[in-house]
């Protein structure tokens, strides 16, 4: 299921860059994963508070996978790829985590004055539930909100929140 894509409105002073592409879950009724195009902080902040609000309503976190149309270009002889791709999962009472895969580096981020939840937190991961462990949770939607925009403005990676090596489920916790 796609959402409406909105024009580009480009601010004084400010070029416009290629809008976001966030892509989540999966539609029960035709196995599409939900899909927005966002170009303004604006678009960005409701999409990302839905997907917040119907995650809580569902009781269990989503994944979204968001990256930049214009980022996109061809590896190999599979479909197109983009340049940076950032995984955030929201929607869980206990915290939010944000990973940033990109060609140089493979990151998480992490607000140090937010302590990590005490278990793994479980995911739906376009239909299917994942799970990653507790230190992958130490941001706040607001946190999430605020790198989405940071790229979405700029296209570069915040440094307002450390960033640490990813971390998968068993590795010892930092």
């Amino acid at each position: 299921m796609t959402m409406p894509s909105p024009s580009p409105t480009p601010q004084a002073g400010n070029p416009q860059r290629a809008p976001l592409v966030l892509q989540w879950g999966r539609d029960e009724n035709t196995d599409e994963t939900f899909e927005a195009r966002v170009s303004t902080r604006e678009e960005l902040a409701d999409v990302l508070t839905n997907i917040h609000t119907q995650a809580l309503r569902e009781g269990i976190a989503c994944m979204t996978q968001i990256w930049s149309a214009q980022t996109m270009r061809q590896r190999g002889p599979g479909p197109a790829e983009p340049e940076v791709l950032i995984e955030a999962i929201v929607g869980d009472p206990r915290g939010a985590g944000l990973r940033w895969l990109g060609d140089d580096d493979e990151v998480q981020a992490a607000s140090p004055s937010l302590a990590a939840p005490n278990e793994n937190i479980t995911f739906d991961n376009a239909g299917s539930a994942d799970s990653l462990p507790p230190s992958v949770f130490r941001l706040s939607i607001a946190d999430v909100q605020n790198i989405l925009i940071e790229y979405l403005e700029k296209g570069s990676r915040t440094t307002s929140l450390s960033w640490t090596r990813l971390t998968f489920l068993n590795d010892p916790e930092p």
